[in-house]
């Protein structure tokens, strides 16, 4: 017999408590003012059998969030910020009475969520010693206690033992205005490519539309956006949608996406590398989006998957539910007929062996005010296939993150001033799904083609085809609607498509500048009014001519170079439209990283694809270099294969050798090339190129990780 899930008797008090500050109090999160709901009923404590909660340590005032340090032998060390100010760390189940850092002085935190609220640890921690924190502080001559104008910093201070140094402060950014009590600065987060991600309210008052809200689409100002920047420097990075090289400091070269209301929380996808945002919505919806970079979701124009029709804006005459990046998930601020306050908390990312496997890879997120959290299971391009209720009744959860070591889930309750964690412990019972399958209502758009990121010559042909998939128990409105939109610097143009429906083409461009894309995006509406869109860019060839989008496989573990593991066979290989097996990636820089996106990353082999396009009848050489041994198949005959243990150089100049250079033979049109790379330890990467017979760059190949 199963054994029911344990609760501790502090969450059951939490329970209550949690709820009155949510209706009353109006702190953090809250979407809406208090008096407009009527007061709701909290779904009952729940939890899947085998699962149980630990309280860890409740020794703090309002904490906002989690950041875990380097282990120090089997013992957790935890770094949670209080609001007021203050850091604190938790070693195993012990609170340090000396803080890691003490802010109060500068922190304006009088106001709902306005405070310390986001840290993050450096990637390279054991070497660097530095941490990261976002707040809101108090300018010279303002206090505490006053309302009004304040400004959002993040911070770069540097730990010293379990100290971080007041004097160290580096500040890298100080200018996001917040207007009001809430809606201010959110979380941070490290990229794969170690960038450093924030995200920001639209810092405008929670229960009234005013001209502060449409700073969410003024790509000049911070306010309402996601942000990607150099954790060295606080500049923008090249790849940001609106980069402006000669202003890298300016609010247009920092923002990733817009049209945000007030983005709390969010996590890194640990394979695409997008940041999945949970954006707290007005009266009617809270919505979760994997956000590419310039995507737009509409806030104060567009609410989650509607319109806001009592924002009479003229800002908002062109923005609209299809005109926008549609949410990937959302779910409505009612309950059995009645209104419910709702306040999304996202989430992290389930990459460990400690849940059952049939969670691995799935989303974890909370909703403070509703006190549940919900699995998100996802594809293994990132997409969200379904949600699923998980546990209820857990209490106001404002952060939660999956233990890198342990892969036990933490999480945060603010007024019960909890660090819990949720353990599996199968002898309690078989894991599973607690409730129903909460049924998506978009329509599904899988874009066969073209890839993300892939690069067409100008002049070039590109087909666009999607798969489209109504909603259950719906109908589509029609097939897919195309946009092309030429997307060069800071200026855009639309392209017509030659034809319409689910599949189309488009010329791709002759006279695109450099860093320059194309974005097409199939639009589709069910005959619900809901909406969705697919989205795919594609570029010109990168002057170095090292391939960077690939259709990549699973780890398979305890496998080398020589092991035929492809199921059906290597030379067999070839994408198929939905392959689950499969997922596009694009690397930032010329090597693949497969280390950083593969799980676990010792003695495996792991296959890459991609398609490479040539104008004719030709031969060549296929320029690569890898860490460790490497095997190549074209057209499905094997035309390389080195078993070797070796490492490569850094992305500099040195690393614009290739090694291994098998002569090619390309057929006129879509050539299939396969590679599989080994891994013993430490890194594991590859690059490959296609080149002339004399080693020069082969500059008229397309390339393309779409499904024909």
């Amino acid at each position: 017999m199963n054994a029911a899930p344990r609760v501790p008797s502090s969450l059951k008090r939490a329970a209550t408590r949690g709820l009155l500050a949510v209706l009353t109090a109006g702190v953090m999160l809250v979407s809406s003012v208090a008096d407009a709901w009527q007061a709701p009923t909290l779904e009952p404590f729940s939890l899947p059998a085998g699962f149980e909660i630990i309280t860890v340590a409740d020794a703090f005032a309002q904490p906002v969030s989690i950041a875990f340090l380097p282990r120090t032998g089997d013992q957790e060390r935890i770094l949670i910020t209080e609001r007021a100010g203050v850091v604190k760390l938790v070693e195993g189940t012990t609170v340090r009475a000396e803080p890691v850092l003490d802010l109060r002085d500068q922190v304006f935190s009088a106001n709902l969520d306005r405070g310390l609220i986001g840290i993050a640890v450096d990637p390279h921690f054991t070497r660097t010693g530095y941490i990261y924190v976002s707040y809101i502080y108090n300018a010279p001559g303002q206090t505490g206690d006053e309302e009004g104008l304040r400004y959002g910093h993040i911070s770069r201070f540097v730990m010293k033992g379990n100290i971080a140094l007041r004097d160290s402060e580096r500040v890298l950014l100080d200018d996001l205005q917040s207007n009001s009590r809430n809606h201010g600065i959110g979380g941070l987060a490290f990229g794969l490519d170690g960038a450093l991600y924030s995200t920001f309210g639209d810092g405008a008052i929670s229960d009234v539309l005013t001209d502060f809200s449409l700073r969410a689409q003024d790509i000049d100002s911070l306010s309402g956006k996601t942000i990607r920047i150099d954790p060295a420097s606080g500049d923008g990075l090249p790849g940001n949608p609106y980069f402006d090289p000669a202003n890298p400091h300016s609010a247009r070269s920092r923002v990733w996406a817009r049209g945000f209301r007030n983005p709390f929380k969010f996590a890194i996808h640990p394979v695409t590398g997008l940041p999945y945002v949970g954006d707290v919505g007005w009266w009617t919806y809270e919505w979760l989006v994997a956000a590419p970079a310039g995507a737009n979701y509409g806030w104060p124009c567009v609410e989650g998957p509607m319109s806001t029709p009592y924002y009479t804006r003229t800002q908002c005459a062109d923005i609209a539910p299809w005109t926008v990046t549609p949410p990937d998930y959302v779910y409505p601020h009612t309950r059995e007929g009645q209104r419910f306050p709702a306040s999304l908390t996202a989430g992290d990312f389930n990459t460990y062996a400690h849940f059952p496997e049939d969670m691995r890879g799935d989303f974890f997120f909370g909703d403070y005010s509703q006190q549940w959290i919900r699995r998100a299971v996802l594809a293994p391009d990132g997409r969200i296939l379904r949600v699923e209720k998980f546990g209820a009744g857990l209490g106001e959860i404002v952060d939660l993150h999956f233990s890198p070591y342990s892969g036990e889930l933490y999480f945060l309750s603010i007024f019960s001033n909890g660090l819990r964690k949720l353990v599996y412990k199968p002898n309690l019972g078989k894991g599973g799904v607690a409730g129903e399958i909460i049924r998506p209502t978009q329509p599904s758009i899988v874009l066969r083609a073209p890839g993300a990121g892939d690069v067409a010559l100008p002049g070039a042909v590109v087909a666009l085809k999607a798969d489209l998939t109504a909603p259950p128990g719906g109908a589509l409105d029609g097939g897919c609607a195309w946009s092309v939109t030429v997307l060069d610097g800071l200026m855009s143009r639309l392209i017509e498509p030659t034809s319409s429906g689910d599949g189309a083409s488009f010329v791709m461009p002759v006279d695109l500048g450099p860093g320059a894309r194309v974005e097409a995006a199939c639009y589709a509406k069910a005959a619900s009014g809901a909406t969705a869109v697919a989205r795919a860019t594609v570029r010109r060839p990168d002057e170095d001519g090292y391939i960077r989008n690939w259709l990549l496989s699973r780890s398979f573990q305890g496998k080398t170079l020589n092991d035929n593991v492809w199921p059906g066979g290597e030379a067999a290989f070839g994408p198929k439209p939905g392959d689950p097996a499969l997922w596009r990636i694009t690397s930032p820089t010329r090597y693949v990283a497969l280390d950083q996106t593969l799980s676990p990353g010792e003695n495996a082999v792991a296959y890459a694809f991609v398609w490479v396009d040539s104008p004719e009848d030709r031969g060549g050489l296929l320029g690569m270099l890898s860490d460790d041994g490497i095997a190549a198949w074209l057209n499905g005959k094997e035309i390389w294969r080195n078993k070797v243990s070796r490492a490569v150089p850094a992305d500099g100049p040195e690393a614009l050798r290739d090694l291994d250079l098998p002569k090619i033979e390309l057929k006129k049109g879509l050539n299939g090339l396969l590679l599989k790379v080994d891994q013993t330890r430490g890194e594991w990467r590859f690059k490959a190129r296609i080149l002339n017979p004399d080693g020069s760059i082969m500059r008229d190949v397309g390339l393309t990780t779409g499904i024909p």
